[in-house]
């Protein structure tokens, strides 16, 4: 299954990561659902202020540190290798050999859209643990899209 975004005025394609993929990315990740979920469902939120959103940027970036520098480089290379660019009538891949093949596309850009995939490829795996955990599922409150 292909999932068509939308962000910052361009359509990209995320196709499927291989089973193995999925499992070792959700390997990577598993240490920071549970810190993460909850900072990630209230940014979410319609009533977010700016205030509150910057006083998450400490954890998240607490939890980031905290990832070494292979895991990180797996998880982005990982994602970002399914993320695919409309350019008129055909998709062209916007990572290669680690680096972003478009000029107008930030690292920032980037993890947008890694965390897209992850939540695309590994919202069942995701939401597993919200369950379990008695919370509300990520699937069902992320937009397929992106801002614009």
């Amino acid at each position: 299954m292909t999932t068509e975004i939308h962000h910052k005025g361009a359509t990209y394609r995320i196709d499927n990561l291989t089973a193995f993929q999925q499992l070792h990315v959700s390997r990577r990740i598993s240490p920071l659902i549970a810190p993460l979920l909850p900072i990630v469902q209230d940014l979410e939120s319609e009533s977010v202020s700016l205030e509150d959103a910057a006083a998450h940027l400490g954890p998240i970036t607490d939890l980031l540190a905290s990832l070494g520098d292979e895991t990180v480089e797996y998880i982005v290379n990982t994602t970002l290798s399914v993320v695919k660019r409309e350019q008129g009538n055909y998709y062209y891949p916007i990572w290669a050999n680690g680096q972003l093949m478009y000029d107008d596309l930030t690292m920032a850009d980037g993890m947008q859209l890694a965390y897209q995939v992850i939540v695309d490829q590994l919202g069942g795996f995701i939401d597993g643990f919200l369950q379990s955990a008695g919370q509300e599922s990520v699937s069902a409150k992320t937009p397929a899209s992106t801002a614009n």
